[in-house]
C-alpha cells in the first residue's frame, strides 16, 4: 500500500501560522492584582515591599476560544484558557477583592524586558509598558492608570438585569 504524503511540509504550515499577521493592531487586557500567587499567598519577603492586594498580578483577555489567561508564576508563566466570557472573569475577579483593569495597548512584538523575570516584568512586556522603574504591582497599576487604563467595579445580580 502506497503511503499518501501532503505537499505541505507540517513545518511551513506553523511558520505560516506563527509569522501570519493578525486582523487586529490594538488588544483589550484586563490587569487584576491580588494577595496570591497561584494557589498560596505571596512569600514572606515580598510583603516588605508590596501593598495588601498588591502583591502579585495577572492578565485575561477574551479571545475567539474564550478567556485567555496569562499567570507568572515564580517557577514559571502559567498560560490557560478560562471558561466563559472575559467580562465574567473579570466580575469574579472583583467579586474576590481584587483590583482589576481594562487595558488596550497597541500589538507589537518589539519589546524586550531586560532583568529578572517576574509577574510585573511580563505584564510589562505583554501590555507594552516601558517604565524601567515600574517594579511592584501597585507601581504598574498606577502606570497603567495614568496609561488610560479603566478601573472596574463590580456588578450588582440586580445591575445586570438592566439596559
Amino acid at each position: 500500500m502506497k503511503a499518501v504524503t501532503s505537499t505541505l511540509n507540517e513545518r511551513d504550515i506553523w511558520r505560516d501560522i506563527a509569522f501570519q499577521a493578525p486582523s487586529f493592531t490594538s488588544v483589550q487586557w484586563y490587569v487584576t492584582f491580588t494577595d496570591f500567587v497561584g494557589e498560596r499567598t505571596a512569600p514572606a519577603f515580598v510583603h516588605w515591599f508590596t501593598r495588601k492586594n498588591f502583591r502579585h498580578c495577572l492578565a485575561f483577555r477574551a479571545t475567539e476560544q474564550g478567556t485567555l489567561v496569562c499567570n507568572p508564576l515564580g517557577q514559571g508563566l502559567y498560560l490557560h484558557w478560562a471558561p466563559g466570557s472575559a467580562a465574567d472573569y473579570a466580575q469574579g475577579c472583583l467579586r474576590t477583592g481584587w483590583p482589576t483593569l481594562s487595558f488596550e495597548t497597541a500589538l507589537t512584538t518589539n519589546y524586550f524586558s531586560s532583568g529578572m523575570m517576574t509577574c510585573v516584568s511580563v505584564l510589562k512586556a505583554l501590555l507594552n509598558v516601558r517604565s524601567p522603574w515600574v517594579i511592584t504591582p501597585y507601581q504598574l497599576h498606577q502606570q497603567l492608570l495614568k496609561s488610560g487604563a479603566c478601573s472596574l467595579v463590580l456588578h450588582s445580580n440586580d445591575d445586570q438585569g438592566k439596559g
